[in-house]
């Protein structure tokens, strides 16, 4: 799921309309939920703008804490799927680009302590609360929903002045919070870092880090339709829709949606079976999951199917990647 598809789900949740949300930002209410739309900084920095007016104060804090792995689709199963804290920060701070969420990170250990830095990028100061709030928010929920561990912090440091709603920043990070500062920054002490994840699954953290290098290498301003598929289907592990379910996220009818495919030499059906194939034989010769599991993950109903469809794809039947590891 997109930033801006997860924001807006939030403020529905708070009894905001889209169209609502939507007025003045440039943004479409046909581009929600448009697997190959991206906003530009001025229209992500309107609705933040119209988020922020439209809300009570620390908006940013309280969306950030209620972040789910779901929310951030492939990227964040990866994450979640990483050994330590230390691989699950090394592997968001490699693929956040697919996030789009305008801001940058960056993190050093110094004297025993970790520091994460969250800044926005230009053109979006006077949205800085927002996004600052949210990002450090998000870090919290994440690290305790990952490792089962409440992590206690050392000091929060904030660029911008003190707001009047303060409180909240100490009561959520229960830490000294201080304003005004030169840098945005989180200390924690450094042996968190090595603290275990509570799901920990690194097979499968090598499969959808994979997919993530995959989706990477496609996602730099590409306006190729069958490029956005690929996007949407990485990004959401598990669903595949019909060529009319994809019509409806692309805001295409199926026959244009069918014409633009065939226009770049592809078929709906054969990028499904692309991203399904090339899934299944990771899954098949780098984990010890059963051909009947691995049916299931890469959405067929039973495993028969799932077999005749792999025989068809690769010409061989799944236990042979299996015994000969791909």
């Amino acid at each position: 799921m997109q930033k801006l598809d997860y924001l807006l789900k939030r403020m529905e949740a708070r009894g905001i309309a889209v169209d609502s949300l939507l007025d003045g930002t440039g943004i479409a209410p046909s581009d929600v939920g448009n697997a190959g739309y991206m906003p530009s900084a001025s229209q992500y920095r309107a609705l933040l703008r119209r988020i922020i007016d439209l809300s009570p104060p620390g908006i940013g804090i309280r969306i950030g804490l209620e972040v789910k792995v779901l929310g951030e689709g492939l990227p964040g199963y990866a994450a979640l799927c990483s050994a330590t804290l230390r691989g699950m920060n090394e592997f968001s701070k490699t693929y956040k680009t697919l996030v789009n969420d305008f801001t940058r990170y960056s993190d050093t250990v110094e004297n025993g302590e970790w520091h994460l830095k969250f800044s926005a990028v230009g053109g979006m100061e006077d949205v800085q609360t927002f996004l600052v709030e949210e990002m450090y928010a998000r870090v919290k929920t994440a690290q305790q929903s990952y490792t089962g561990v409440d992590i206690p912090y050392k000091r929060l440091d904030l660029v911008y002045p003190e707001p009047h709603y303060a409180k909240m920043y100490r009561d959520i990070f229960r830490c000294p919070v201080r304003f005004n500062q030169k840098q945005n920054c989180l200390a924690v002490d450094a042996k968190y870092l090595d603290l275990p994840l509570a799901f920990s699954a690194a097979e499968i953290s090598g499969l959808l880090e994979a997919q993530c290098v995959q989706l990477l290498g496609a996602a730099s301003n590409c306006t190729s339709v069958g490029v956005a598929i690929k996007r949407h289907l990485i990004l959401n592990p598990g669903h595949y829709p019909t060529l009319t379910e994809m019509s409806a996220i692309m805001s295409l009818s199926p026959a244009s949606l069918k014409r633009k495919l065939k226009a770049e030499g592809e078929t709906y059906q054969g990028i499904l079976d692309s991203i399904r194939k090339d899934l299944a034989i990771r899954f098949l010769s780098q984990t010890r999951l059963s051909a009947k599991e691995i049916s299931y993950r890469v959405g067929f109903s039973n495993v028969h199917n799932f077999r005749r469809a792999f025989k068809a794809w690769t010409g061989a039947n799944p236990s042979r990647y299996q015994t000969l590891g791909g």
